[in-house]
């Protein structure tokens, strides 16, 4: 009976050391290490500007959890209420409009060019939702306005108003979180003109978009996506391929052909870019992602302010297990918790908002590396709930920072401000 009882002991104290034990991180467990060996180390210098930074992974899809860009439709028409879309048929065109465009970024056709190019097609890690102006239940984000002198789109000739703001302050100069979009007819002088191409056509100006040509030509809804794309890519930074370099690497220039066809060189040099003119404009490149992500998650950028801030409320089905080695060189804006699972390491260099109440867990045997620059925070002026280290016998989850570095809005603790 006296061995059994020392058995049974021997089982409880063994097992129960091996139970793990998880406590929150305390300044004294940081581990500073100047020389850590780093072997993307170059890779990490300027990384938060780059594009190349803010590509998807599609082995950690909820690392680049999808922005959801806010807009809302305005459609221009005079008095005679005969130039543009009735009211009953405009809200429901817009409605499909913003369906077709959001289908096209979300299936992100594989690139044409170069010609048998081993390019990844990825998934975009953006859409568009429709945003109404106020919380009145009957405010369906699409406005109709009646105006003699601002309803008319003009791209070519003396009175070429498509680069104007005029009409973009007198209907929404009130508000800035939501990118609106203009759909107006071309004047009906400029289409008595010989000249005049009364064609699908459209313009960004950064804080607005205007498109024209949807009424006239009596195009479908997915007809027009291609146009809308094409500007909502200008609006989020991206430019045009064929003529010139964007800066990305993935996006050569190309004879801007129409479609494929027979002869050369559009048998081999036709695009489907959505910042091409084409009769597809239906891919990104994974650069072309990258800067429009980038854009949408610079906390001061312009483009930011359009997103709808879901990385502000805690959603656990939207967590991140890191289970292997990653490098974060661009910033995030996380969803759910974050954690690192035993034998990998993850290494930020750059900012990454955790969302109210949530946490990070580093497992035994698993690093966190905060490279120079290093900025863990909450972008909502909430508080999270901070750093877990798990330990388990011998092994303990490790917080290892090479520089200046810092950890904010932690509940119950200080901020640990940059330092180095």
């Amino acid at each position: 009976m006296k061995i059994y009882y020392l058995f049974l002991l021997s089982v409880v104290i063994f097992f129960g050391s091996c139970q793990p034990r998880v406590g929150f991180l305390n300044t004294e467990e940081i581990i500073v290490n100047p020389d850590y060996d780093l072997e993307n180390r170059d890779d990490l210098v300027a990384h938060c500007r780059s594009a190349l930074s803010y590509i998807p992974d599609p082995e950690l899809p909820n690392a680049t959890p999808k922005k959801r860009v806010r807009v809302n439709f305005h459609i221009m028409n005079s008095s005679r209420k005969n130039e543009n879309f009735s009211e009953a048929e405009g809200v429901k065109y817009a409605q499909d409009l913003l369906y077709n465009v959001n289908k096209n970024y979300g299936k992100n056709d594989k690139l044409l060019i170069p010609k048998d190019n081993n390019i990844p097609n990825l998934k975009v890690p953006i859409s568009f939702i429709l945003t109404p102006e106020t919380d009145d239940p009957s405010d369906t984000g699409v406005y109709f306005h009646y105006d003699d002198e601002l309803y008319a789109y003009i791209h070519r000739g003396k009175n070429r108003n498509n680069y104007k703001r005029d009409v973009v302050e007198k209907y929404t100069g009130h508000y800035e979180d939501i990118l609106p979009i203009f759909i107006m007819p071309h004047h009906p002088d400029s289409i008595a003109s010989n000249t005049y191409r009364a064609n699908l056509t459209g313009i960004s100006l950064g804080k607005a978009l205007k498109i024209s040509g949807l009424f006239e030509q009596g195009k479908e809804s997915w007809e027009a996506r291609g146009l809308l794309s094409h500007e909502l890519g200008h609006a989020l930074g991206l430019s045009h391929t064929y003529n010139q370099s964007d800066g990305c690497d993935d996006t050569p220039k190309n004879p801007n052909c129409w479609t494929v066809g027979k002869k050369a060189p559009c048998d081999t040099e036709a695009s489907n870019n959505m910042m091409d003119y084409n009769t597809y404009q239906s891919a990104l490149s994974p650069c072309q992602i990258g800067r429009m992500y980038y854009n949408l998650s610079k906390v001061k950028g312009r483009q930011r302010n359009f997103v709808q801030r879901n990385w502000c409320k805690l959603d656990v089905k939207k967590s991140v297990v890191v289970s292997s080695d990653k490098s974060w060189l661009g910033a995030r804006d996380l969803e759910g918790h974050l954690t690192i699972l035993s034998g990998a390491t993850l290494t930020i260099s750059c900012r990454v908002s955790m969302p109210k109440d949530a946490f990070i867990t580093i497992e035994p045997g698993a690093k966190l590396v905060l490279f120079d620059g290093a900025r863990i925070h909450n972008d909502c002026g909430d508080q999270w709930q901070g750093i877990r280290i798990v330990s388990q016998g011998k092994l303990k989850g490790e917080l290892i920072t090479t520089g200046s570095y810092s950890i904010e809005n932690v509940s119950g603790h200080d901020d640990i401000l940059p330092q180095s």
